[in-house]
């Protein structure tokens, strides 16, 4: 209760012109900074609550993203977010909060955090309205920044605003905003789906789904491999498929790049007129094998895989018929 009530008390009154409460203020978020993983410090919900009205402050939001605040959000956004709504609702309006402000969108475009897709999972847990609606704010302020536009484009942002927009809504705002993203996402699909973002995720080895993961995307790219510089992407792709877990991408993340790699390797394979033998001489079908017969696999990725061999084999059937 001291928490919440100190919280609100320094949202509301603010720093003032002369410092009134600016030590205390500062003071209260070095605190919450210094006891995120204490075992006697405040409940997630006390202490997200806390943040979420002390960030209502620029100057304590500056200070915030200094003292890397921004990793605390971080953590529990891929952690409590997952299993407690109210918390899950607190860090968004914290998330919120924090994309109105220039010092902290470069921490929104780091590809190694991935803070837009972790907020959209949080829509696989829940569909409470207020987390819909702090969400959809979130995208809606990214989305006018270049980076944080292709983070929304490898989140297939435009399919989830679909499917979002197919629900019924009793918050008319939810509605609105829903309606301005899929404008906009719609009216921008091309940014979405062009050959420069896929070349990008790949270059990264960043892959998730999204438009440049799509047959659609495959029937008109298929012609830039003509260029050998863009093969090497296909190179990119493979050597993915061997890949092991790191730093950056645990077992359960690692899977579903190797899925996205086997989808663009069988659509390759398919729709490209050198695909299938230049997959052949690089042991393409060996690597997808072994990625359908090891027991580790998740189950999306042996289902990507198995086709995308499949993909390999109809297309030799077509090239032996026609001729």
């Amino acid at each position: 209760m001291a928490a919440h009530t100190l919280a609100q008390l320094i949202s509301n009154t603010g720093l003032g012109n002369k410092g009134i409460f600016k030590d205390e203020a500062s003071n209260f978020l070095n605190y919450l900074l210094q006891a995120k993983d204490s075992p006697t410090s405040l409940s997630r919900h006390a202490y997200t609550h806390s943040l979420m009205y002390l960030l209502r402050i620029n100057e304590l939001s500056q200070e915030f993203i200094q003292k890397r605040g921004f990793m605390i959000l971080h953590k529990l956004l891929i952690n409590e977010c997952q299993q407690d709504a109210q918390i899950a609702y607190n860090v968004c309006t914290a998330f919120w909060i924090l994309s109105y402000h220039k010092f902290a969108m470069h921490l929104f475009q780091d590809f190694k955090l991935n803070v837009v897709e972790h907020i959209a999972k949080i829509l696989d847990f829940s569909n409470k309205e207020k987390i819909v609606r702090m969400i959809c704010l979130i995208f809606s302020n990214l989305k006018d920044d270049d980076i944080c536009l292709e983070h929304l484009s490898m989140i297939n942002a435009l399919n989830l605003v679909i499917k979002l927009r197919n629900r019924p809504w009793v918050d008319t705002e939810i509605k609105r905003i829903l309606e301005e993203l899929f404008t906009y996402f719609d009216q921008n699909y091309q940014e979405f789906s062009s050959f420069d973002k896929w070349k990008a995720q790949v270059q990264r080895r960043g892959l998730t789904w999204s438009p440049v993961h799509t047959e659609k995307f495959w029937q008109t790219s298929f012609i830039y491999f003509n260029d050998p510089e863009n093969l090497e992407c296909i190179n990119i792709l493979i050597d993915i498929l061997k890949s092991h877990p790191n730093e950056v991408h645990d077992q359960a993340s690692l899977d579903q790049m190797k899925a996205v790699a086997c989808y663009d390797l069988g659509e390759f394979a398919r729709f490209s007129p050198i695909g299938k033998e230049f997959l052949e001489d690089r042991q393409t079908k060996t690597f997808l094998a072994d990625l359908m017969g090891n027991p580790a696999s998740s189950a999306e990725l042996k289902k990507e895989a198995i086709t995308a061999y499949q993909k390999m084999l109809m297309h030799a059937w077509g090239q032996s018929s026609s001729q």
